[in-house]
């Protein structure tokens, strides 16, 4: 039994991942890869020592399971649940142990269709639960939830200290049936109830793109997430909005919490020629993964563009902002993105007890810029209130690019307006050079 707890634990050491409920990343972020290691593999690197803790701990757990108030709770299969996740709970935020029921639903959030409510969520110790982003049109955002609140109990079960995939379990249920949730939102300091009915999610991550009025040809395109259809998505966007004069590209990843590796690297390839180094994934014994962009797919090189991010631009979406502003290819408005810039891998075990989630590297840009801890700075800063935000993410959700959305109190998008500034100010750059450029090779065709 010992042999087996000392493997079983061994193998806690190599996972980790981000959460969502009903909705995508995944940061949640999808997770970037998968460990071809299995659980059983790592009983062979367990040393004399490692057995030795292994079977006092294996008493702990006796003591626990023989002498425990409620003798239901403490089989020996919740016994060892509940180690493990306290193991990857102190590692860090990411890392986490999915019981074979969330590492259903987690995959389910990879394909981009799930049921749920149409929320992405986050757990911290400092702040609960928290709604990150809400996927506009979906049952959360019609009953009423917003970015910011704080989930305190769903169905009546007390979220108070959960881990955000034990909430996101809790939130999601059979389609059709009535989530009753409660929150606590900070802007109204007030606690709130609403009844939200579960439905298949479809996550459509290219949202709002149009040609702007009155801008000669700027447009606007919002990526609420990288999933597996978001470069695809995109391509089908810029080859119409192209047809349509686009001449300058606002690309607003704002509210974005990431997504998948795979999806944010062919984007940043639109904008980038082919061998450019796109962002640098490093983990332990300098074991080192360089991406970069190729010659595949549309390029989109010289179009003048600005990426709108703010606090909650996490993981995917901060490598696409980091790379273009390390090559000087955008101008980045808005606030310090998020500083999540690290590699979830999920180790499966063979046995179906669920999955392993684990830290296992870190990304950073093609600067060296590391982005766990640090984020994205802005190259022009618009700061926002707290109230201004939480205003500002309804707003995106429901009218994407609108400057003055017909909604209840709007707040002016100051970031947007600023953009659509800096292009004037590149249209009236680039047309004087264009002027005296001509004019110059007039004056040398002069006799």
């Amino acid at each position: 039994m010992s042999r087996r707890l000392a493997a079983f634990m061994t193998a806690a050491v190599f996972s980790a991942s981000v959460l969502f409920a009903g909705q995508e990343p995944a940061e949640k972020e999808a997770p970037a890869s998968r460990n071809p290691e299995s659980p059983a593999a790592g009983a062979g690197l367990v040393d004399s020592e490692a057995y030795g803790e292994m079977a006092e701990f294996l008493g702990m757990l006796s003591i626990i399971r023989k002498h425990y108030v409620d003798g239901d709770r403490v089989t020996w299969k919740n016994l060892f649940q509940y180690a493990v996740r306290g193991l990857m709970h102190e590692l860090d935020p990411f890392s986490e142990y999915e019981s074979p029921e969330e590492f259903r639903s987690m995959t389910e959030n990879v394909s981009g269709k799930r049921v749920g409510i149409g929320i992405v969520i986050s757990a911290s110790r400092a702040r609960g639960i928290e709604i990150v982003s809400v996927l506009p049109g979906g049952p959360a955002d019609k009953a009423g939830l917003r970015s910011g609140d704080v989930l305190l109990s769903a169905d009546g079960e007390d979220l108070t200290g959960e881990s955000a995939s034990d909430a996101a379990e809790k939130i999601r249920g059979e389609q059709g049936t009535e989530l009753k949730i409660l929150v606590y939102r900070p802007s109204r300091d007030a606690r709130l109830e609403f009844s939200v009915p579960r439905d298949v999610i479809t996550v459509s991550s290219v949202q709002g793109a149009r040609i702007l009025p009155g801008t000669d040809g700027a447009a606007y395109c919002r990526i609420t997430q990288f999933g597996p259809d978001t470069a695809a998505d995109l391509d089908k966007t810029l080859d119409r909005l192209s047809k349509e004069g686009m001449t300058a590209l606002i690309l607003d990843l704002r509210d974005n919490p990431g997504g998948i590796l795979g999806s944010v690297t062919p984007v940043c390839g639109r904008f980038l020629p082919a061998g450019k180094l796109i962002v640098s994934i490093e983990g332990r014994e300098n074991r080192k993964q360089l991406v970069r962009s190729t010659d595949a797919g549309p390029k989109f090189t010289d179009l003048p563009l600005i990426v709108l991010i703010n606090g909650n631009t996490a993981s995917a979406a901060e490598i696409f902002a980091g790379c273009m502003m390390d090559y000087g290819r955008a101008v980045l408005v808005g606030e310090k993105s998020f500083g999540k810039g690290s590699v979830q891998s999920i180790i499966p075990f063979a046995s179906g007890r669920g999955a392993l989630k684990l830290t296992t590297a870190r990304y950073f840009t093609p600067g060296r810029l590391p982005i766990h801890g640090n984020g994205i700075p802005p190259d022009i800063e618009i700061p926002l209130t707290p109230a201004q935000r939480i205003q500002l993410s309804v707003q995106l959700n429901s009218h994407p690019g609108e400057l003055r959305p017909l909604v209840p109190n709007p707040v002016r998008d100051t970031a947007l307006e600023r953009a659509l500034e800096v292009l004037r100010g590149l249209r009236i750059l680039r047309g004087n050079g264009k002027e005296i450029a001509e004019k110059a090779e007039q004056a040398e065709q002069i006799p």
